[in-house]
């Protein structure tokens, strides 16, 4: 496994907001939340349009979950729609109690110039829309999180992977969302590929400088436990 970055931000709610590099799936925290399809599909990706060989955060979060995680969802819902969350248990193969499950909209700077199948064309919508949708899936996860309780939750780059938003406007989307939120103590965000473009985001919106006094380690090692300085996650990792 490649070494893992982790920098710490005070936000203006209070507490840190952490963005390192670590997979979502190990997470071990009370909920970790997710970025789905609209249909959800887990791991099995039928319909996705130049989805092969390529790794969404949500897929790996239902192939180290198993069935189980699918079998909670489609109880609960056979769709969900675009801003909404689906709180389902983690089950017994993460650590965590709670998912916490969202969709977005495919972004236009995404879109593939080839014809797409019509239950793929479907799911692009305009950029002002699109970004409307993303805030709405942070607001929407933050506010459920609030309502379960949650004291430590991760999240992944939502809408940073297939999905095609650009980097920087998602980020700036998700860190305004994360940074201007007083029903939870703290947040952190992981990612891999997009590391360096959150990270560098963070003092452009607003959040402060980083803080040296953080915990070294990152929140999510599989096997330990969370750092009680940070008490709510935020991690990403490519997102849907």
């Amino acid at each position: 496994m490649a070494q893992q970055s982790c920098c710490y931000f005070r936000r203006r709610a209070g507490g840190f907001l952490c963005v390192t590099q670590a997979n979502l799936e190990d997470f071990v925290g009370d909920a970790i939340a997710t970025s789905t399809n609209r249909r959800l599909e887990g791991a099995h990706r039928r319909n996705w349009w130049g989805f092969a060989g390529r790794r969404s955060a949500d897929a790996a979060l239902h192939a180290r979950a198993g069935a189980e995680l699918l079998r909670l969802c489609h109880e609960r819902a056979s769709e969900l729609r675009f801003g909404e969350v689906l709180a389902t248990p983690a089950g017994p193969r993460l650590d965590a109690q709670h998912v916490l499950h969202t969709a977005v909209p495919s972004h236009p700077a995404g879109r593939d110039p080839r014809p797409l199948p019509a239950s793929q064309a479907a799911d692009f919508v305009e950029a002002p829309e699109a970004a409307e949708l993303l805030r709405r899936s942070y607001a929407e996860l933050l506010r459920t999180a609030a309502e379960l309780g949650v004291q430590s939750l991760a999240c992944p780059a939502i809408g940073c992977g297939c999905r095609g938003y650009p980097v920087r406007e998602a980020a700036e989307v998700a860190l305004r969302a994360v940074g201007e939120d007083a029903a939870v103590p703290s947040t952190a965000m992981q990612l891999q590929a997009t590391f360096w473009a959150w990270r560098d985001r963070c003092p452009e919106v607003g959040l402060g400088a980083e803080a040296r006094g953080a915990p070294e380690r990152g929140p999510t090692r599989r096997g330990s436990d969370p750092f009680p300085e940070v008490e709510l996650w935020f991690a990403a990792l490519g997102g849907e």
